[in-house]
């Protein structure tokens, strides 16, 4: 995680984070150091959210759902209060179970190829920019935008827009984000969120140009992920 994403980023219930570096490198692509492990705090509610691979990982059961790293800080982590059973766990792993193991199982198997869907990254950029907009869009158009996607998934669109727009950041619910992670290691542009869309960690009115494909449909809550998106 670069440090240009708190910029972006928020407490999926609204207020500003604290970022706590653990462990850090330089990335050559970027030339800049990465956060490659540590936390955000949030400074409204107190919640902790886990940095790990890179990549912020903003849900409530972030730090309860991978113990390797909540054993490995436990002593940074002891300070804060990291509760192991609440309603806000409980609801949430409710809602999202089913489709956090449906995409998590596909990119898992499949994400990684050279083609989606019987698509090429050609292919699929031509298949979704018909359907993005009522206007056609072309490589000029993303020229010094910062571009969202909310539900990145393979993270295949990464690969897309990151040699046509300023920054490119992605959202998706389940650890096939780490899929995601790998197909864009090399691009200096690209920052990647684990996070709900339903309970979206990114601040308003940030982007200059945010889009969805193929992912609101399969949330527990059409409208209000509908909503919500439309940043």
């Amino acid at each position: 995680m670069f440090r240009f994403l708190m910029g972006f980023l928020r407490c999926p219930e609204g207020g500003k984070l604290l970022l706590v570096p653990f462990v850090e490198a330089h990335n050559k692509y970027r030339n800049e150091k990465e956060v490659i492990e540590g936390v955000l705090v949030s400074k409204k509610t107190g919640n902790v959210f886990p940095i790990w691979n890179g990549i912020p990982r903003m849900l409530p059961d972030s730090i309860q759902s991978n113990m390797a790293f909540y054993e490995k800080y436990r002593p940074e982590l002891s300070k804060y209060d990291i509760r192991f059973d609440s309603a806000e766990i409980r609801r949430f792993r409710r809602l999202n179970r089913q489709v956090k193991r449906t995409f998590e199982f596909a990119w898992k198997i499949w994400g990684k190829s050279e083609r989606i869907y019987g698509m090429s990254q050609d292919e699929y950029k031509k298949h979704v920019f018909a359907k993005q907009s009522s206007r056609k869009l072309n490589d000029a158009y993303f020229k010094g935008k910062v571009v969202f996607e909310g539900g990145c998934g393979h993270g295949l669109m990464s690969q897309v827009m990151s040699p046509l727009c300023r920054e490119y950041i992605g959202l998706d619910l389940g650890n096939g984000i780490d899929v995601a992670r790998h197909r864009s290691q090399r691009l200096h542009n690209v920052h990647l969120i684990q996070g709900d869309i339903l309970s979206i960690p990114v601040k308003p009115n940030a982007f200059d140009y945010v889009y969805s494909y193929g992912v609101i449909h399969h949330t527990p809550d059409t409208h209000r992920a509908l909503s919500l998106i439309h940043i």
